[in-house]
């Protein structure tokens, strides 16, 4: 039985209580306790009654007070509300909101934790001899449900805190679902018990990408280039390496990366060609291809209220088009100021080329979180870009306006 019912259930019944016996209490401390204006009359009679035995009034006039006062002293008592006296009756009738949530609260206990955990155990109990590779199957499937997955695996690590292994599932459980935050605190569960585990550490620094917190890209980069140093062909932590290198905009590195990966590998196969893809992208730009600058304009008091996680996106796409843009590129914040450039190295199709279009839409977007999905609060600006020959000097761009 819960501990937590019994705490709610003390607490409820306490408060009962003091519902129930405020009115006797009240009832008691306020007997003996008559109207002031009938111990007034009170008081005036026995002054009367001194009066006359003193012989300081005479018989007619004590006849008439003594009658005036009589009169009026039922009248004031008779008006004061009427106070009971704490009889068994009432007594119960105070009791019967007490009894009926005590019995209320047992009843629930009963009929209703009782069956939620019952339910829960039976259902430990079925998912105890699977391994966590079934269970992340039946999960997968939509047999077991996300929070019932998440819970089991939990339970389990309540029962064995010091299982390394066990921290590294669940890390990489919420990696599957796309919970980065809870993913590194396990990540870090599991460090801290299996320091030099080549895989806890991958898995680490996949949490700290999908962060995306000041500085988590840097610190990914320093634990993968850790793992590359102690093992240089591991080819996860040198997959992963390159591409947070494209987004750190280090293209140079992240293009020997592609290529380092690409020895070996079978010419035609699906792995050479995304291979070859990446590297295609991110060969240095041709001097004389056609390249888009743009010099960017942002009001000084709306970028000194940024978080530091903001970060700058340079979109373009045709005019009028609801496809993907045609090339994108993201800068740090600092980079503001600086001359941006989009050439052929930022484009999203491969073979493709910024000189085959007449005119694009060019969007700069400062997001608040840093991440490429347009969200409320961003900022960014407009302008449009045509290849005049005679044109001279970056495209400008100013930021002011901010996304619904």
């Amino acid at each position: 039985m819960s501990l937590m019912f019994w705490i709610f259930m003390a607490a409820g019944s306490l408060a009962l209580l003091v519902f129930a016996f405020w009115p006797l209490i009240r009832i008691r401390a306020s007997a003996g306790h008559e109207p002031a204006q009938a111990a007034l009359i009170r008081h005036r009679l026995a002054e009367l009654e001194y009066e006359y035995g003193k012989n300081l009034i005479d018989e007619a006039t004590w006849h008439r007070e003594r009658s005036r006062l009589d009169k009026e002293l039922p009248a004031v008592v008779d008006a004061q509300p009427h106070r009971e006296s704490a009889t068994p009756g009432r007594l119960l009738l105070l009791l019967l909101p007490l009894i009926a949530s005590v019995a209320g609260l047992l009843l629930y206990n009963r009929t209703g934790a009782i069956d939620e955990i019952e339910a829960w155990q039976q259902a430990r109990e079925e998912l105890a001899p699977l391994t966590l590779t079934e269970l992340d199957g039946l999960a997968r499937s939509g047999k077991l449900k996300v929070a019932n997955w998440l819970l089991e695996k939990r339970s389990r690590l309540h029962e064995q805190p010091a299982s390394a292994s066990g921290w590294q599932d669940l890390g990489n459980s919420y990696l599957e679902l796309r919970r980065p935050v809870e993913a590194l605190k396990a990540f870090s569960r599991a460090a801290r018990l299996a320091p030099g585990d080549t895989g806890i550490r991958i898995g680490m620094s996949k949490a700290l990408i999908g962060r995306q917190q000041p500085g988590d890209q840097q610190q990914a980069q320093n634990i993968l280039e850790g793992i590359l140093a102690a093992q240089p062909d591991h080819e996860g932590a040198l997959l992963l390496s390159s591409y947070n290198l494209v987004n750190m905009g280090k293209l140079e590195k992240a293009r020997a990366g592609f290529e380092k990966l690409l020895t070996g590998r079978t010419p035609g196969s699906a792995v050479a060609k995304m291979l070859e893809e990446q590297i295609a992208r991110l060969q240095p730009a041709n001097p004389d291809a056609p390249r888009i600058e743009l010099q960017v304009r942002a009001p000084e008091q709306a970028l000194e209220s940024l978080p530091g996680s903001a970060r700058v996106f340079v979109i373009a796409r045709e005019p009028d088009s609801v496809g993907p843009p045609v090339a994108v590129k993201a800068v740090a914040l600092q980079d503001l100021n600086s001359i941006l450039v989009l050439d052929d190295s930022n484009l999203m199709l491969p073979g493709d080329s910024i000189g085959k279009r007449q005119e694009l839409e060019l969007v700069v977007r400062i997001s608040r979180r840093g991440d490429a999905q347009p969200r409320p609060g961003d900022l960014y600006g407009q302008a449009l870009w045509q290849p005049h020959p005679q044109a001279s000097g970056p495209v400008s761009v100013v930021i002011d306006q901010e996304v619904d």
